[in-house]
């Protein structure tokens, strides 16, 4: 639902986006982004309303075996820059 010229999607339990159609899908039904709209800004967003940071930090020290203070850097980085490189191999 747009507020105040804005797309709000707190509170949601899911907010699928489609990129390449521009399309949004949530439990109030559906619609199409605005051409103004970030789409890649707006999955960026998405993404962190619905994973904790504590999930992303448990899923690196699980997943790619880091240590709790690395996992937690990584994440942060990510959180802050959009994206970070876990591991070059």
């Amino acid at each position: 639902e747009y507020v105040n010229d804005r797309l709000d999607v707190r509170d949601m339990p899911f907010f699928d986006i489609d990129a390449s159609t521009r399309k949004y899908r949530d439990p109030g039904g559906h619609g199409f982004f605005r051409q103004s709209d970030d789409i890649e800004e707006m999955i960026r967003q998405r993404d962190l309303m619905f994973m904790s940071r504590e999930f992303v930090t448990r899923c690196l020290m699980t997943v790619c075996s880091l240590k709790e203070a690395a996992a937690y850097q990584v994440m942060m980085k990510a959180h802050a820059e959009g994206a970070a490189v876990v591991g070059t191999f």
